[in-house]
């Protein structure tokens, strides 16, 4: 599966860890059979799941620029590829 995002998205094969745990990730927030019906994330945790930070692995995410980095015609924003969710903050 890692394999075919990769490919669809045409990333290097670096990234392969990467397109796994953004699979795992995935996978624990969806409905299962064997847990009738809840998600992993429910059962442990007691509670729905908030899924409105989910993002498309490989799409084009864009990064706000301070302003004490940048100048008056300068853009706000640099462009990137999303990958993966940071652990420490929301963004």
């Amino acid at each position: 599966m890692a394999r075919s995002i990769l490919q669809s998205k045409n990333l290097h094969n670096i990234y392969c860890v990467v397109a796994v745990r953004k699979i795992v990730y995935n996978l624990n927030w969806s409905l299962t059979s064997s847990l009738e019906g809840i998600t992993p994330y429910e059962a442990w945790y007691d509670n729905k799941p908030n899924i409105k930070h989910f993002r498309v692995f490989g799409c084009i995410a864009y990064a706000h620029i301070h302003d004490e980095n940048r100048r008056k015609l300068d853009p706000n924003s640099e462009g990137y590829i999303f990958l993966s969710y940071c652990k420490q903050t929301k963004a």
